[in-house]
């Protein structure tokens, strides 16, 4: 690609491929919900929830400001998210999430972080972890489960349901297209959250 050598000198190279294990982190329906609904914490099942349905990365829920969800006239929401590579998306949230989050705000202003701590801070991507970790365990779900296995659902989920793989790729902001045909094919336009049973 430089151009110091005039051909790929690699090329001949055979990288063996990782074993596909994907499907093994694809959580079912009625193990997420019984996660969330098994969670008797306010704060922490609108957490599980919002990582449900939104796709959201741990970085981009640490970063979650009230000013960055937007109501809509249909009760659902506009989810500004700032992820990996400074890169930006807007997911729509179903309304039993947006109400789920809205219980949480008190008398938070616009910069103040939509998933608090005991101390008012923002909550840390290893309490998320932990809060995600111990709800699958009191769900009795087997493995080392993390937040990115409620985004594997969400896209696993809403292309079973029949959503676009094009609005599932939006939706987690993956780069290519191939990266979301991994979690199978589907049907057209909106956001996969919507389509989820919650």
């Amino acid at each position: 690609k430089t151009g110091y050598v005039p051909f790929n000198i690699g090329q001949a190279v055979q990288i063996p491929k990782p074993p596909e294990s994907l499907s093994e982190r694809i959580l079912s329906e009625s193990e997420v919900l019984g996660m969330i609904h098994g969670e008797r914490v306010q704060r922490n099942r609108a957490l599980l929830l919002f990582l449900y349905v939104s796709g959201a990365r741990v970085s981009e829920v640490v970063g979650l400001e009230w000013r960055h969800v937007k109501p809509r006239e249909d009760g659902c929401a506009h989810v500004t998210l700032y992820g990996k590579g400074q890169s930006t998306r807007v997911v729509i949230i179903p309304a039993s999430a947006r109400r789920a989050i809205d219980a949480l705000r008190d008398d938070a202003d616009g910069n103040a972080p939509v998933f608090r701590s005991r101390k008012r801070g923002r909550l840390t991507a290893t309490a998320i972890w932990r809060v995600v970790k111990e709800a699958a365990t009191r769900a009795g779900i087997e493995g080392d489960v993390s937040p990115h296995w409620l985004r594997h659902a969400n896209a696993s989920h809403a292309l079973q349901r029949g959503c676009s793989i094009e609005t599932v790729r939006q939706t987690l902001g993956h780069a290519n297209l191939a990266t979301t045909s991994t979690y199978v094919h589907a049907k057209p336009d909106d956001s996969s959250g919507l389509h989820l049973p919650v």
